[in-house]
């Protein structure tokens, strides 16, 4: 799936001149040249969803991933900083990442970059102030804490 969506993605010839329903026509064509032996046949509709589904997942990784391959200590091998990332993503909540062959498909993919890029310089929601004191609104995961408290 992730080759075939790679492929017709970063088709010069093409580009952006086509319609949303033509482009994942031509991904399910890919898909059908690219697919082992056996799966039953989809339709255009359902390689949409299924791509969703590791876009999601990938996306996230991959933020991971480049994070802390910047981080990585002297000695950290890419396996190590692989290994990281994996027990970091599965702790958040999130079930097993279980796409690496498609994030190795992926990694290197200008658009996936760009998907990546945008939804890391996507601008956050500001928070809100609630008084004239300069109380302000939290994050969903962000506690208050007493300065002064021992």
């Amino acid at each position: 799936m992730a080759r075939a969506w790679d492929a017709v993605s970063s088709d010069p010839i093409v580009g952006t001149d086509q319609t949303e329903t033509s482009f994942w026509m031509r991904v399910l064509l890919v898909y059908n040249e690219f697919k082992p032996r056996g799966p039953k046949p989809r339709d255009a509709k359902q390689i949409r969803k299924k791509w969703s589904r590791i876009l999601i997942a990938t996306r996230r990784f991959a933020g991971i991933y480049q994070n802390n391959l910047l981080t990585a200590e002297n000695g950290d091998s890419e396996a190590d900083v692989k290994d990281l990332s994996m027990s970091q993503f599965n702790i958040e909540g999130f079930p097993k990442f279980t796409s690496w062959e498609k994030y190795l498909v992926l990694e290197n993919c200008p658009k996936f970059k760009a998907i990546c890029a945008e939804e890391r310089d996507a601008p956050r929601a500001k928070r809100t102030r609630h008084n004239r004191v300069g109380d302000y609104s939290s994050g969903s995961s962000s506690k208050s804490i007493d300065l002064n408290d021992a």
